[in-house]
């Protein structure tokens, strides 16, 4: 953007501005320069016919040329035409009541000062020595000189992970000076007081000995703009702001570098073929650092390469006609990190852009292969173009799959891409893009009164794919339903139709449209509607499994789109054999309830040993249930047996056992004789009821009053809380707080 100041020469300062904390576009407006044409602030220029539509990079002046320097600003907020923002940058900024919705991993630029500090880049190989000069007229802000050290040494591991090593920074900071004061857009004034007072305090202090001078003022209102640098110049002015991207993007201008820019257009054109409809946003390449917002990481290649930010060595310059190339993320120290392939017309970057080291300030949608286009006739301009125009204007990057042809025939297709590369196809003098082929028939699932309908990408002609048409029509004839889904970097998306009838058959076809026009419809694919019960998954308790005071229960139940109902509930039963009742822990939902979860437990008070049934049962609003039944065994809660002697006597043998006490006490022991050859059982007396734990409990087995032979001596003890259907008989295999203990024993 270009605003040049009354009564100046051309070799003056030109100026682009952008808002600061706090300060609103329209109370901006008493800022604006002496014979200003416009508002200072983002623009959005149009593009014409001609081969000229983008805006360029300023041509970095000679360091030493001060007074040939240009001054730009950071642009810490999304571009204008977009959304109108109120405080667009800053941690106070309240964006989502400004209309803006954050759309960065680091939604505020504190969040971007914690990514930046957990850096641990290469060190530098050269350092800026930088002088912050701190300057006040009237009163001083409470930034002191520990914050301004944090600054400097978040910036410095910004500046080494923007160059690879090959740029830091080392600050000195002056004490605050006073200076006259004025308008803020006396700036070049308020530099040259700030280093004469910065002088007079100390000779090393003088600005001719630092390769960058940063004036730092209290923040001001009034001010427009976060901060501001000579574009190949050595000085930059920071309005209170004390943000390690900030002052990063400011050092970029002094390379050299420009704006981040945005090409926008309409929702059906990436520009393809050259159009009317388009304009440029400067600072709209919002995940580039001389972009706007927090979420600005690493620097486009393009401008990295003119800034000299990173090597040659990097780029890999496509020349032939047909080419294949991997580049690893702009943000990896090593690998080739960008494209460059010359078209007729300009020369096309591409880079992957993954949140790794500094992108980790990047959302999802600011990633991906991104395409940056650099016309022959405007010097080192550069422009992000948008691959998904149908989408929100942060995602343009090239979806996997996906062609994109250029005006003057280059087409890149993305063929693979993970964390550690992305594969694109490179084709100069490709033909002119054409609209997609026919598209494989869909995928569908039948619903309750509906279907899920999957759509995947095929041959898109050499420009995305940016949406489908689905046709539903009745196979024995009817009206035709048309629905659209959106595409985004997705290689497919899900839809879900309902008004459909269930026991009606359907054939579902899809068109796919790119900006060249609609694909035929595919190959029908039938379905036929039908009522769908809620999904249900149980985590625990396992089949078979063993618990003690208490029966931990996970579980969740979601209703799919296509089931037309929501989540009733979701409930666990715990059956007991002994009563119609059972123990219970579940959750309601109801209308738009679209899943429910169980993570608890149900307490097993005065439950015996025994195998016992848990359903988990999820219930629809339209009655329609799921269910899942496990067989637990509760363990430790009965008392236990045990023979401690089984002694030959005169007339027999003698029984010595005792119970040892658990959770529950023991109501009886009881012994029985077991004839080995017949199965012949009979109880013999003694023992005790109510027994203490541990005491010796004894029977007398008399050998005349038994046939000869080989006996099992079984030990039962009886829980207080013991069940058996019908009272129960010998051998009480069907029991609950039933437990024995066995010995053998010949007669």
């Amino acid at each position: 953007m270009r605003h040049m100041l009354a009564g100046l020469t051309a070799s003056a300062v030109i100026i682009a501005g952008a808002l600061s904390p706090g300060a609103t576009r329209a109370n901006a407006t008493d800022l604006t320069l002496a014979g200003n044409t416009g508002q200072s602030g983002l623009m959005a220029a149009p593009i014409d016919s001609s081969a000229t539509e983008l805006l360029d990079l300023p041509t970095p002046a000679s360091p030493d040329s001060g007074a040939a320097a240009r001054v730009s600003a950071a642009a810490p907020q999304a571009p204008s035409s977009l959304a109108s923002l109120a405080t667009p940058a800053g941690e106070a900024s309240n964006l989502e009541a400004s209309g803006y919705q954050p759309v960065v991993a680091a939604s505020t630029y504190g969040q971007a000062e914690r990514i930046v500090a957990k850096l641990t880049p290469k060190k530098a190989k050269k350092k800026l020595r930088t002088l912050i000069i701190r300057v006040y007229s009237k009163k001083k802000n409470a930034v002191g000189a520990s914050l301004i050290r944090k600054l400097a040494k978040n910036t410095d591991k910004a500046l080494r992970a923007q160059t690879n090593g090959k740029w830091g920074l080392k600050a000195t900071q002056t004490p605050w000076v006073r200076v006259r004061g004025g308008s803020c857009t006396d700036f070049s004034e308020l530099a040259t007081q700030a280093k004469r007072a910065a002088a007079r305090k100390s000779g090393k202090y003088r600005a001719s000995k630092y390769d960058r001078v940063v004036i730092y003022m209290p923040t001001s209102a009034r001010c427009y703009w976060a901060g501001l640098a000579e574009i190949g110049g050595k000085t930059v002015w920071l309005n209170g702001d004390t943000h390690a991207l900030i002052l990063t993007h400011e050092l970029g201008h002094t390379f050299g570098a420009g704006h981040a820019n945005y090409l926008s257009c309409s929702k059906n054109r990436t520009i393809t073929s050259r159009g009317k409809g388009c304009k440029i946003l400067e600072y709209g390449d919002l995940g580039d650092l001389m972009g706007a917002g927090a979420s600005t990481g690493m620097m486009q290649g393009v401008i990295a390469r003119a800034t000299r930010w990173t090597s040659a060595k990097r780029i890999v310059t496509v020349r032939k006609r047909n080419a294949t190339v991997t580049i690893v993320p702009r943000a990896a120290t090593s690998g080739k990190r960008a494209i460059k392939v010359s078209g007729k017309k300009g020369t096309y970057w591409i880079e992957y852009r993954t949140r790794a080291k500094l992108d980790t300030v990047l959302t999802k949608d600011l990633t991906g292969v991104v395409v940056t286009v650099k016309y022959k006739t405007r010097g080192t301009g550069s422009v992000a173009m948008d691959m998904q125009p149908q989408n929100d204007y942060q995602a343009v990057s090239l979806p996997l799959g996906a062609s994109w042809t250029s005006p003057d025939g280059v087409r890149l297709t993305l063929r693979k891409m993970n964390a550690d590369s992305a594969t694109i196809q490179i084709q100069r003098r490709a033909p002119r893009a054409t609209k997609p082929a026919v598209q494989p028939a869909p995928r569908v699932v039948a619903g309750d009164q509906s279907a899920a309908i999957t759509v995947t990408k095929g041959a898109d002609g050499g420009a995305p794919i940016q949406r489908w048409l689905v046709t539903v029509r009745p196979t024995a004839g009817g009206n035709t339903i048309t629905r659209t889904i959106t595409a985004t970097a997705s290689t497919s998306r899900t839809g879900y139709l309902d008004g459909l009838r269930n026991g009606t058959s359907y054939d579902v076809r899809v068109q796919a449209y790119n900006e060249k026009g609609w694909s035929a419809k595919s190959a029908p694919t039938r379905v036929t509607p039908a009522p769908v019960a809620p999904q249900l998954t149980v985590a625990s308790p396992a089949d078979n499994a063993v618990v003690a005071a208490t029966l931990p229960i996970t579980a969740s139940a979601k209703i799919l789109p296509i089931s037309g109902a929501s989540i009733a509930s979701l409930d666990a039963y715990l059956d007991v054999p002994w009563s119609d009742q059972s123990g219970y822990y579940g959750r309601t939902g109801g209308v738009g309830t679209r899943s429910l979860s169980l993570n608890g437990a149900i307490p097993l008070t005065n439950m015996p040993d025994g195998v016992y049934t848990v359903r988990i049962v999820a219930t629809d609003t339209y009655g329609r249930t799921s269910a899942s039944s496990r067989s637990i065994r509760v363990s430790g809660q009965s008392p236990q047996p045990v023979i401690d002697a089984v002694a030959p006597t005169e007339s027999g043998v003698t029984v010595t056992a005792r119970v040892n006490q658990a959770v529950h006490r023991a109501a009886s022991v009881r012994l029985w004789l077991v004839s080995q050859a017949d199965g012949t059982a009979v109880e013999i007396a003694g023992g005790s009821a109510n027994p203490q734990s541990g005491q010796a409990l004894v029977w007398d087995i008399d050998r005349d009053a038994v046939a000869a032979g080989t006996y099992r001596i079984v030990v039962l003890a009886f829980d207080q809380f013991a069940y058996a259907p019908n009272g129960g008989a010998f051998p009480y295999t069907t029991a609950w707080g039933v437990t024995r203990a066995q010995a053998t024993v010949g007669l």
